[in-house]
């Protein structure tokens, strides 16, 4: 599981002091009030494109964490839509859930270059006897590996949508604003659109990819 410490590094997170911005703290608290949700920490990312994700290794752990640009582009209507969608994830444990899922596809993915690259060397440096069979074995281990890191992959491309909607309906019913995220998703998307991001290791945590908007 990608840790606290290097998702904080990554992003450069500035952890909220208590008072330091009192709206956001508030309004964070008010919502997770509602339905007994545990926030440990709130931070904010110097980040100019408008985004959220939350991470933790528990369901008591969990940081919120807020793209400066979506304090600054969004009106605060919005902002809340988008955090109670956050909350939801934090209810569901969707991060915890989906990170510990991610890792299937990347065990096939690694099997599968492991199997083929160790299966083509045996065979063309054995020859056709028995260890060259045993290399044509290890490609097609190999390639029923890679198969599986396809299925994986789109499997938990489809829950991690799935998720996705669960937690916008959880918005709309703790905010009993559903227009409000739906505007906030507009403005997240085409804000993403205008000011392109590199792939980065938390991509998986956002409510909108960085790097898919276009």
């Amino acid at each position: 599981m990608i840790g606290p410490f290097i998702i904080g590094a990554g992003v450069h997170l500035h952890y909220l002091k208590p008072g330091e911005n009192q709206w956001l703290e508030s309004t964070v608290k008010n919502l997770a009030i509602k339905d007994g949700i545990t926030i440990a920490k709130i931070a904010t990312v110097p980040n100019k494109t408008p985004n959220a994700f939350v991470f933790g290794r528990t369901s008591k752990s969990a940081t919120l964490a807020v793209h400066e640009g979506l304090l600054t582009n969004l009106n605060k209507e919005k902002v809340e839509g988008v955090i109670a969608h956050e909350l939801g994830h934090i209810k569901h444990n969707d991060y915890i859930v989906m990170t510990v899922l991610s890792a299937l596809p990347l065990i096939a993915y690694i099997a599968a270059q492991t199997l083929f690259r160790a299966g083509m060397f045996s065979s063309y440096s054995r020859g056709k006897n028995k260890e060259g069979n045993a290399g044509l074995a290890l490609v097609v281990l190999g390639v029923i590996s890679f198969l599986v890191y396809i299925i994986t992959f789109l499997s938990v491309m489809r829950l991690s949508r799935l998720r996705e909607h669960y937690a916008d309906a959880y918005s709309a019913y703790l905010t009993g604003k559903p227009r409000s995220l739906q505007s906030g998703l507009a403005k997240i998307t085409y804000g993403l659109s205008i000011i392109p991001q590199k792939s980065t290791q938390v991509r998986a945590f956002y409510i909108g990819d960085p790097t898919m908007a276009k």
